[in-house]
C-alpha cells in the first residue's frame, strides 16, 4: 500500500518530552491472545458462592432422603466446574471437601464399610477434578497456539487483530489512549539471501525476543507476514508512545550490532485519542506511516495522531 495519501499527515512531531500515564491495562494484554479467560486472580466471590450452595443443597437433600438412592455422582458436577474454572489445586480442595460432605450425607454402616466407601468416593471425585483440570489445560493450550506465530513465539496476526479489537472497544466505552505502531525490518532480505533462511529465522526471533523484553506485560507484539511486526501499547498517548518507540528501536539496533546483523527497523505508529473506525483502518494507516518512513531513508519513525473525540482525555493527551 502506497502512502501519498497521508504523508502529509505524517509530518507532525514525532514525539514530546513529556510522557502521558500508563497504567496498569485491565485486559492483560500480555497474555496469550484473549484465549484464557481462566480468573487466573483467584476465584469470583459469587461463582464460588454459588457453586457451595450448590454443593451444599446436594449434600442437605443427600442427608434427609431415606431412600436407598445413589448421590455419589451429584458430587461430581461442583468440583468438576471448580476444577475447570480454577485448576487442579481449587479442584482437589473442592474434592476433599465434597468427600466430607458425602460422608457426613451418607447413612453409616460399619467401620470398614466407611472407610471404603469413603476412599472411593474421594478417589473418584479427585479423578474427576484432575480428568477436568487437564483437559482445560489442554484447551487452552490448542487456543494458545492458534493464536501463536510459530517461528516467534510471538501473535499471529488473527490473534492481534482480536487484542486491537478489544482495545478499540475499550477506547470507545472509556475514552482511554493507546497506540498501534507496525514495523519493518530493513536488511532482513539480505540475510536470507547471504546466509540462509535458518540464519533469517534466528534474526526473526531476536526481533521478536528483544521486542517482549523491552515491553510491558500489558503490551503485545505480533508478527504479521515476512519481517514486519505490529505493537500494540493500551494507555498509551503521544508522550509515551514516542518513548516507548525509540526505546524498542534503539534496542533493536543494539542487539543487531552486537550480533554483527546491520539490521534496521522502521516504524510508523497512530496514537488514538479516540477509537478508530475499524480495526483493519488502523493496522493500514500504521503501515502506510512506516512505509512512508522507509521513502525518507529507513530505520525511522514516523506517527499520526487519530483524534476521534474532544473530550477531556482527548485534550490531555493531545497536550
Amino acid at each position: 500500500m502506497h502512502p501519498v495519501a497521508i504523508r502529509q499527515a505524517g509530518k507532525r512531531q514525532r514525539g514530546d518530552a513529556q510522557a502521558s500515564p500508563r497504567s496498569l491495562h485491565p485486559g492483560a494484554a500480555g497474555r496469550p491472545p484473549g484465549w484464557v479467560d481462566r480468573l487466573d486472580a483467584g476465584p469470583d466471590p459469587v461463582a464460588f458462592a454459588i457453586n457451595a450452595i450448590v454443593l451444599g443443597t446436594i449434600a442437605a437433600v443427600h442427608a434427609t432422603t431415606d431412600a436407598p438412592l445413589g448421590f455419589g455422582f451429584l458430587y461430581l458436577g461442583p468440583v468438576a466446574w471448580v476444577a475447570w474454572r480454577w485448576g487442579w489445586f481449587a479442584g482437589v480442595l473442592w474434592a476433599v471437601v465434597a468427600a466430607l460432605l458425602w460422608l457426613v450425607a451418607e447413612p453409616a454402616g460399619t467401620p470398614v464399610v466407611v472407610v471404603w466407601n469413603l476412599a472411593v468416593q474421594t478417589a473418584a471425585l479427585l479423578a474427576a477434578a484432575f480428568l477436568v483440570a487437564g483437559l482445560r489445560q489442554e484447551r487452552d493450550a490448542v487456543r494458545t497456539l492458534a493464536g501463536t506465530d510459530h517461528q516467534t513465539g510471538v501473535h499471529n496476526p488473527h490473534a492481534f487483530r482480536e487484542l486491537v479489537e478489544l482495545e478499540r472497544s475499550r477506547a470507545l466505552r472509556y475514552d482511554r489512549p493507546f497506540t498501534l505502531a507496525y514495523m519493518d525490518v530493513d536488511g532482513f532480505r539480505r540475510i536470507n539471501r547471504e546466509w540462509g533462511h535458518t540464519a533469517g529465522d534466528q534474526a526473526l526471533r531476536m526481533v521478536a525476543t528483544t521486542i517482549r523484553e523491552n515491553i510491558r506485560s500489558m503490551d503485545s507484539v505480533a508478527r504479521m507476514g515476512g519481517d514486519e511486526f505490529a505493537l500494540l501499547f493500551p494507555e498509551t498517548g503521544k508522550g509515551a508512545a514516542g518513548v516507548a518507540l525509540h526505546k524498542i528501536q534503539s534496542r533493536l539496533l543494539q542487539t543487531s550490532d552486537d550480533r554483527s546483523l546491520s539490521l534496521g527497523f522502521t516504524i510508523g505508529a497512530v496514537i488514538c485519542v479516540g477509537a478508530p473506525e475499524s480495526v483493519d483502518d488502523l493496522i493500514q494507516r500504521a503501515e502506510a506511516l512506516m512505509y512512508a518512513a522507509k521513502e525518507d531513508g529507513g530505520s525511522g519513525i514516523r506517527t499520526e495522531v487519530l483524534d476521534g473525540n474532544f473530550g477531556i482525555e482527548a485534550i490531555l493527551q493531545r497536550g
